[in-house]
């Protein structure tokens, strides 16, 4: 190696080494003084991509962790709830059967059991519409009532599924949302003559008059002759084709009556046309209350159940002797309507709640750090209105039981039964969401991150043990650099102890 004065290889090569030690060095006490591996993304650049990932995702199942305790808070607070009225159920219970011991009763007797019912019945609504969880109701279902009739239809056509019945077909009167205009007309049904008689129109007037009347005003039926078919109900008599059913003069078919829709029973009707059309070979009786008389059929009767039809009831069952939509047909029924067809019609047009049922209100519950990661617990309204739906013959719902009668006691046992199993049932899906979906959910969250956090921890933290060892190392490696690069400093002074030898 030549000798020289300007530059000193040596000490440069020295120096070099020196620093990259003091850098090692510098790193090694940043990771034992901040317990990290990776302090800057020079450190582990990929590292630090997959760790800022796993840290998200932490901090995402972190927060999925409280969201789950929160929603196991929400749903036992629903089901402690629901506990108290299954047990003013089980009180409502012994109280109807008391009732229903009308022989050793007498009439105070039964209305001091139904003013205790009736008790009963508000603390049921008071707790269903004050069971909270913070500000969030839990037991009177979501937003207003099920009645099916929907503001702001004007001269439109519109079916609604409601319960059991068949859904509705009219047209909203522009002028009000509390009225339903309803168009009808005497006219041919798919080319098919209408045959019917002045008699039989002046009958199908006596069942829509009643119709009306058992709508609380609500239904108003104006004839329409100019409308198209499918702006109005069809009522005749004639040709059971043209209707989709099989005239035989025999009574097995009377009429039919409904609302068609496109494809849904084929293509015979126009989409959403209503219809009520009597056999043309039955021998019908045309006048009103006379009793009937042998060999005929009354036909304000099989009118006014056709037309029943075409408004969306459906069959009731065998509720009462003068049950109008029972399919039978069999007795002379003039106006008023039954109590039970009256309820059904009043719910399906009417603004009041049908029967006092709201739709069960959904709550969704984030239970993961990802999107999608989420469950839905729908819980029915607990109020009186939605408990024991058509399980009585006498009373739609709980809300209207009354045992001060006979009947009403008896009626109100099999109401109060059903009241009992949709509470029970609410309780069980609500215990099997809780043990099924959201302590499952948590195990599951809690297992994810145990795994994560160690695995970003073998990512990011300082192993101590290891790094004590290269800081050791890089210390006496700083060390021996520091006395090597001082002694290469003394090199280019050997020229000069050169010079003064020769000097």
């Amino acid at each position: 190696m030549a000798l020289t004065i300007n530059t000193n290889l040596p000490g440069l090569i020295a120096g070099t080494h020196l620093q990259a030690s003091r850098s090692r060095l510098n790193v090694s006490l940043e990771r034992l003084s901040t317990g990290l591996r990776i302090n800057s993304s020079a450190d582990d650049p990929s590292g630090l991509v997959l760790s800022e990932f796993q840290r998200g995702q932490i901090a995402g199942l972190q927060q999925a962790v409280e969201n789950i305790d929160r929603a196991i808070s929400l749903t036992q607070t629903a089901d402690g709830g629901l506990g108290e009225i299954s047990s003013l159920l089980t009180e409502l219970k012994a109280l109807s059967v008391d009732a229903a011991n009308t022989g050793a009763l007498d009439q105070a007797a039964q209305d001091a059991l139904q003013a205790n019912v009736e008790s009963i019945l508000g603390t049921i609504d008071r707790i269903a519409s004050s069971t909270f969880f913070g500000q969030k109701s839990l037991l009177d279902g979501a937003g207003g009532a099920t009645n099916g009739f929907e503001d702001g239809h004007t001269n439109a056509h519109y079916l609604v599924e409601s319960g059991g019945l068949l859904g509705r077909w009219a047209d909203a009167n522009p002028a009000t949302s509390s009225v339903v205009d309803i168009f009808f007309d005497f006219r041919q049904l798919n080319g098919s003559p209408n045959n019917i008689t002045p008699g039989q129109q002046a009958r199908v007037l006596d069942a829509l008059n009643a119709w009306e009347a058992a709508s609380g005003g609500v239904l108003q039926f104006t004839q329409n002759t100019t409308a198209p078919d499918t702006d109005v109900i069809i009522i005749g008599t004639g040709n059971l084709t043209a209707a989709g059913g099989t005239p035989d003069g025999s009574g097995g078919v009377l009429g039919l009556g409904g609302f068609q829709t496109l494809g849904s029973t084929g293509t015979f009707l126009p989409a959403n046309t209503g219809f009520a059309w009597m056999d043309e070979a039955e021998t019908y009786d045309e006048t009103l209350g006379n009793g009937r008389p042998p060999g005929t059929v009354d036909y304000f009767t099989v009118a006014a159940h056709e037309i029943g039809h075409a408004l969306g009831l459906d069959h009731t069952g065998d509720i009462a002797t003068l049950e109008l939509m029972d399919p039978s047909h069999t007795v002379e029924l003039p106006p008023p309507f039954p109590e039970v067809d009256r309820i059904h019609i009043q719910a399906l047009y009417s603004e009041q709640p049908f029967d006092g049922a709201r739709p069960p209100r959904e709550f969704v519950f984030q239970i993961g750090a990802s999107a999608g990661d989420s469950v839905t617990l729908e819980i029915d309204s607990a109020n009186t209105g939605n408990l024991g739906r058509r399980a009585g013959q006498m009373f739609v719902n709980l809300g209207q039981i009354n045992v001060a009668t006979a009947g009403g006691a008896e009626d109100a046992l099999r109401v109060i039964d059903q009241a009992i199993a949709d509470i029970a049932g609410q309780r069980g899906r609500i215990g099997a969401f809780e043990k099924n979906i959201l302590a499952s959910a948590q195990s599951n969250v809690r297992e994810q991150l145990i795994n994560l956090e160690a695995a970003e921890s073998v990512l990011r933290d300082t192993d101590f043990s290891s790094e004590i060892t290269s800081f050791f190392n890089e210390q006496i490696r700083t060390q021996v650099a520091t006395t090597i690069n001082s002694l290469a400093n003394q090199f280019p002074r050997s020229v000069l102890n050169l010079l003064q030898a020769r000097i």
